[in-house]
């Protein structure tokens, strides 16, 4: 990525900043595939670069890039478009919150509406997170599958194949 997503926030990005971080994400896919790959993810959670760009608390943007949750998903269905436009029809999944669980973040709402414009776009799966990686004291058949209430939520709206992670341990639970 040239340092540009460890030097920048989206709030001080330029259109043609975010146009060539579009461009490095559709460039990267291209060589994913070129090298035989059937597809790669676009990674929107866990407070990393896209994750803060879909954030109200963290993109204050008022441009075509923020305040809505329309807005703050065009990055993301931006980039879906470049890699479709280089790849074709490549495989592109995204990993992304169902909610950010902090005031003034990612809601749960936002997500959805998010996830239906990138579906929009031709997105090819959704893998369902949260703010943080993962969560301890996890016991099989107790608590496990903490984002499967949200991803079965979000299959309910969008024709995309639906991924629920989130602390699996029991088959049981799996099945």
């Amino acid at each position: 990525d040239n340092g540009i997503l460890q030097k920048i926030e989206i709030t001080e990005m330029s259109h043609q900043d975010i146009a060539a971080v579009v461009e490095l994400f559709s460039q990267a896919a291209l060589r994913a595939k070129k090298a035989g790959f059937d597809g790669v993810q676009i990674h929107a959670a866990h407070g990393f670069f896209l994750s803060r760009c879909l954030s109200p608390l963290y993109n204050q943007r008022q441009d075509l890039y923020g305040g809505t949750a329309e807005n703050r998903a065009r990055i993301l269905t931006d980039i879906i478009d470049a890699i479709h436009e280089k790849t074709g029809n490549f495989h592109i999944s995204m990993k992304i919150n169902c909610d950010d669980f902090q005031n003034g973040g990612l809601s749960a709402i936002d997500s959805r509406i998010i996830c239906s414009q990138t579906a929009l776009h031709g997105i090819s799966s959704i893998e369902v997170s949260g703010n943080g990686t993962s969560r301890a004291g996890i016991k099989a058949n107790i608590n496990e599958g903490y984002f499967q209430p949200y991803a079965a939520e979000l299959q309910k709206t969008t024709h995309v194949p639906i991924i629920s992670v989130g602390g699996y341990r029991s088959v049981e639970y799996i099945n």
